[in-house]
């Protein structure tokens, strides 16, 4: 006879949450999944064993926004009769888009948690519904206790403060909304407990966390109130722009540099002309980027900085791409995320003239082998170290993955096992990762 568990398979319903994009996307499909769990549906690892599909998604590049819609196409060709739920960002930067892929699909805004999941047992037509609520999202995942795994993602603000002129994001998630500290405080300690060895502090800015509590907060008082936390766990701080960080400085430093933190930080640079910059609507010039990294870099020699570039913005001319690479080659970046620029159907910028794609590519492969060229040579200051390595991300180019103290990602091919922190020797580098040994 079946066993209980066997014949509980046999009869939930099964679902399938396929996430595209940011950590804060990552972070709103756990939740999901968990809600979904709540509600006596079993989660399965792939479309074929799921009777419905939550198509969480991203909007942010149009190439994203083409693997989306490619992913909705095949399973509404292959299996048209399966029910389709996408949520997420995209809805709202190209509800066409999503429409007409799939015209039977469950739609959804951002921030639709609840609504995602109560859309699985509906027999109803399918329903359009774009309104998400961050504060309603924010209360929900308080009161959801989620399962975490070696990494953690935890929420710390949805939306932002800003206007850039290329975003389509800012129509999907709105206006900033905080976390409160003491949910963040309590979901880092359940991580804890659970195991977790690196908690991702994310937001579509963490720069403007607790700008709109009265009175207001700034991150530095959610980092100390984690630095205060014992235990093994690090956190990585996400993406925060560069106008709120240089205003917390110096004491954003400290608190980076603090015990429940890796040294590492993500700075948003852009562009290297300041003509373009003003173009899309950022908050800063060159001279105050590099005077915020100089900062930073007094404060901790061995911080790891991050940062973003987009090329091929619609006003970018051939001697402003120059100053960007100028720039790159001066700060020396251990990370560059380089975008060749898309227009995002609600982004002010999407009413310029777009420069030709070929001219945007060159660009982009320009950008990217000094990128990872830099890359490669500040890598090499590591080889030869001891490092306490956490090994918490899986399996990677034949080892095992981990991060340093400065979030380097760190391949071991001998020994380490997931789960543990353990102390290596640096034997080699690339511009992706640093190779160890068991010291």
């Amino acid at each position: 006879m079946p066993s209980k568990r066997l014949r509980e398979r046999k009869t939930r319903k099964r679902i399938f949450v396929k996430t595209f994009g940011c950590t804060l996307n990552q972070a709103d499909g756990e939740l999901i999944a968990t809600l979904a769990k709540q509600k006596g549906y079993s989660i399965v690892d792939s479309e074929g064993r799921a009777q419905a599909v939550i198509v969480n998604s991203c909007g942010v590049k149009p190439a994203t926004e083409e693997k989306i819609i490619a992913y909705i196409q095949k399973i509404a060709k292959t299996k048209p009769k399966k029910k389709i739920v996408v949520c997420g960002c995209l809805p709202a930067i190209n509800f066409k888009r999503v429409k007409t892929a799939f015209p039977q699909a469950f739609i959804f805004g951002a921030a639709s948690p609840e609504k995602v999941v109560a859309a699985l047992a509906s027999n109803a037509k399918p329903v359009v519904d774009l309104k998400g609520s961050e504060a309603t999202t924010i209360k929900c995942r308080a009161n959801t206790k989620i399962r975490h795994n070696l990494v953690a993602r935890i929420p710390i603000a949805y939306g932002c403060r800003g206007a850039c002129a290329f975003c389509g994001t800012r129509a999907a998630r709105g206006q900033l909304a905080s976390v409160p500290l003491r949910s963040i405080v309590k979901e880092v300690r359940r991580a804890a407990a659970q195991g977790a060895l690196e908690l991702r502090l994310t937001a579509q800015d963490a720069g403007c966390w607790g700008f709109d509590f009265k009175p207001k907060k700034t991150l530095v008082d959610l980092l100390k109130s984690v630095n205060s936390l014992k235990g093994d766990f690090l956190c990585r701080v996400g993406m925060m722009n560069p106008e709120h960080a240089a205003k917390m400085m110096p004491e954003l430093a400290k608190q980076i540099g603090g015990p429940r933190f890796f040294k590492f930080v993500h700075l948003p640079l852009q562009s290297g002309s300041d003509k373009v910059l003003k173009a899309m609507n950022r908050a800063y010039t060159v001279k105050q980027f590099k005077l915020l990294v100089r900062d930073f870099r007094r404060a901790l020699p061995d911080l790891m900085i991050a940062t973003d570039v987009i090329v091929g913005f619609p006003t970018e001319t051939e001697a402003d791409f120059k100053k960007t690479l100028k720039v790159m080659r001066e700060i020396k970046f251990d990370l560059v995320n380089v975008s060749k620029y898309g227009h995002r159907p609600t982004a002010p910028a999407s009413r310029l003239k777009a420069l030709p794609d070929g001219l945007v590519k060159k660009r982009a492969i320009e950008a990217l082998a000094l990128a990872r060229e830099i890359a490669a040579q500040r890598n090499q200051r590591f080889v030869g170290r001891y490092l306490d390595v956490r090994f918490a991300e899986g399996a990677a180019k034949g080892g095992v993955l981990g991060r340093s103290p400065e979030y380097a990602p760190v391949i071991s091919k001998r020994n380490a096992k997931l789960g543990e922190i353990r102390r290596v020797k640096i034997i080699g580098a690339s511009a992706a990762w640093l190779e160890a040994t068991p010291a």
